[in-house]
């Protein structure tokens, strides 16, 4: 690990070291305390048991040994939280490691969720799906709490200007259900033979604060293990936390180095935390309520929605009325969860992998596409509805089945689905099951074959979705005039290809609604062209060129076209909430976007 020393500790010689016997340093140490925890010590420059005892409190409060005598760890963190620097010496002793230096103010403020907040955590409920946003962690995303994952993010700014390196801070756990908290607590219980011992090392369901999302587990430098706390806490990047983490709204646990909670205090005089869904704030949210989105790691900062998305359109299914009509449903998938209707209420499931799986196999099939955008794909179906096949009339007079979040051809209705064998009609799942890209997205192995066993497979059911969307989408680009064939799959443009070759047939897509405005299409880079698509199409349905008399569904362009906006502008949405890239989903057509709207939704009714 490379750690950037400050030149300052390499300067400093045994004349500039604080003296912690002296009655100076001891009477700096009794009004340190009394600042920090109105201790109301006598400053006498002695250390008594009263003295001994508030030093004790404060290592307690900080996470640190508690052995009631100050080294220059416990130095550090008292600087850190009074402000003050010991007398006999321009700052700190060097610590074994040695500790990186305090960042300089970054003005950033963290956002109280609780009132009064300050400490570990005491509202320990599940965060409302809305709440809940993904960041890099060491192996894999993690899910944190918006406001705990905003904070940590320019905590680890800080760490990284203060020579703290990747993967130093980067969490190795966050938000975990009660159902997750369950299964740790009963693995404990094995592990250490007593509730006692257990209850050190794990909280009992109900009582963990990674149920909040606002505790996350840090990766130190070292194995995060109760054998290993004593090194742990010897590591600069744990000394930097001890001085630096409550001015980003994070308090420690002191039996664990590594476990971290972000409760930032009120501030004195200001009103109580808008977003939380604590009981004890007056005003908080419904749980389960949306709230606004907030910037996370790893991510582009949440910007508005065109004001398309809040502009009523007379008829019915426009893009951003059907995205706003499934954004629960993709805000619940995204953390990894299903509604499920108990006792007449909506209640959230969790371990149903559908955000995780588009994680981490969108970015391998589409490099530099948003993941949300296959979200948005998915929304028009269900977990439940889905994992029984495609149900709505369309399907069921259709001569194959589609099964999976995607509705991924699986054979003639007359056979099994999906059909055992692949070069059967109609089955892409068996023809794309066993290619090297499935075999890569799903670790290695082949998608299930097994009749009915991809219902409760949601890996298999999106590796072999996203390979199946990949072909429609070069099919559809290698059909097209060459003037206006995409580049690959990062593109807005390769997407629609991709969706609208899925909904009307790649054939029908180039060669019908594409191919004929290629002129106009292709004077506009690609990036624009999904955009310049959607207003030639409003121009040519306004002014009669395009004839869509007779033409119903998927023969009309003004259907196809929509189907295929209402799925990038549900993805465009989620998004929004978060933290995805939203310049990626503009299609550049500026404030003529809702009008192309109306004008595409109600050509689409039509048709319908």
């Amino acid at each position: 690990m490379a750690v950037l020393l400050n030149s300052a500790y390499l300067n400093e010689t045994a004349s500039t070291l604080p003296n912690r016997r002296s009655p100076a340093y001891i009477q700096w140490v009794q009004q340190s305390l009394n600042r920090i925890l109105e201790a109301n010590l006598a400053v006498d420059g002695k250390i008594g048991p009263k003295t001994r005892k508030a030093i004790q409190d404060f290592q307690r409060q900080k996470g640190l040994k508690v052995d009631g005598s100050v080294g220059p760890v416990t130095e550090q963190a008292l600087i850190a939280a009074a402000t003050g620097q010991p007398p006999s010496g321009t700052g700190p002793a060097p610590v074994r490691g040695p500790l990186p230096p305090t960042p300089s103010a970054d003005g950033f403020v963290p956002v109280a969720v609780e009132n009064p907040g300050g400490g570990r955590v005491k509202d320990k409920r599940d965060p409302s799906p809305a709440d809940v946003v993904y960041v890099r962690g060491v192996s894999k995303q993690i899910p944190l709490h918006r406001l705990a994952a905003r904070a940590w993010e320019a905590m680890v700014a800080a760490a990284r200007r203060a020579g703290l390196n990747d993967p130093l801070l980067l969490p190795t756990s966050g938000y975990r259900s009660s159902q997750h908290q369950r299964e740790l607590w009963e693995a404990a219980l094995k592990r250490y033979g007593s509730a006692e011992v257990a209850r050190k090392w794990v909280a009992p369901p109900g009582s963990s604060a990674h149920q909040s999302g606002r505790a996350m587990d840090l990766y130190l430098g070292s194995k995060n293990d109760s054998s290993n706390v004593d090194n742990l806490r010897r590591l600069p990047a744990y000394q930097w936390m001890v001085a630096n983490a409550e001015r980003f709204g994070f308090y420690p646990y002191g039996n664990e180095p590594w476990h971290w909670e972000y409760n930032p205090p009120v501030p004195v005089g200001s009103a109580p935390p808008p977003f939380s869904t604590s009981p004890n704030l007056p005003g908080s949210a419904t749980p389960g309520s949306p709230v606004p989105p907030t910037p996370t790691s790893g991510t582009t900062t949440p910007k508005a929605l065109p004001a398309a998305f809040e502009t009523p359109i007379s008829c019915e299914d426009s893009p951003y009325a059907w995205a706003r009509e499934v954004r629960r449903k993709m805000q619940t998938w995204w953390s990894d969860q299903d509604l499920r209707r108990v006792n007449g209420r909506w209640q959230a499931v969790a371990n149903v992998p559908v955000g995780s799986a588009l994680r981490q196999m969108a970015p391998q099939a589409f490099p530099g596409t948003p993941p949300q955008v296959f979200m948005g794909f998915c929304a028009n179906g269900s977990v439940r509805g889905n994992t029984t096949e495609c149900a709505s009339e369309t399907c069921r007079k259709q001569a194959f089945h589609e099964i999976g979040l995607f509705g991924t051809e699986a054979g003639l209705r007359s056979r099994p689905a999906p059909d055992p064998n692949p070069g059967g009609e109609y089955n892409s799942w068996g023809r794309l099951a066993g290619t090297d890209l499935v075999r890569r997205l799903l670790g290695g192995r082949s998608a299930t074959m097994q009749p009915d066993a991809w219902k409760t497979a949601i890996p298999d059911q999106v590796a072999v979705g996203l390979a199946n969307l990949l072909d429609h989408g070069r099919n559809v680009s290698a059909l097209l005039d060459p003037s206006i064939r995409s580049s690959g799959p990062g593109s807005l443009w390769f997407v629609a290809l991709c969706f609208m070759g899925w909904s009307a047939g790649d054939g029908r897509t180039a060669k019908k609604h594409i191919n004929p405005l290629s002129s106009a299409l292709a004077a506009v880079p690609e990036s624009r062209r999904w955009g310049e698509f959607l207003r030639l199409a409003a121009d040519g349905i306004r002014s009669g060129r395009l004839d869509l008399r007779g033409k119903r569904k998927h023969n009309s362009i003004a259907w196809s076209a929509l189907r295929t906006w209402q799925k990038l502008a549900a993805g465009q949405l989620l998004a929004s909430q978060t933290g995805g890239n939203l310049a990626w989903f503009d299609p550049g057509l500026g404030s003529a976007e809702g009008d192309i709207a109306r004008v595409i939704t109600c050509a689409a009714r039509s048709a319908g």
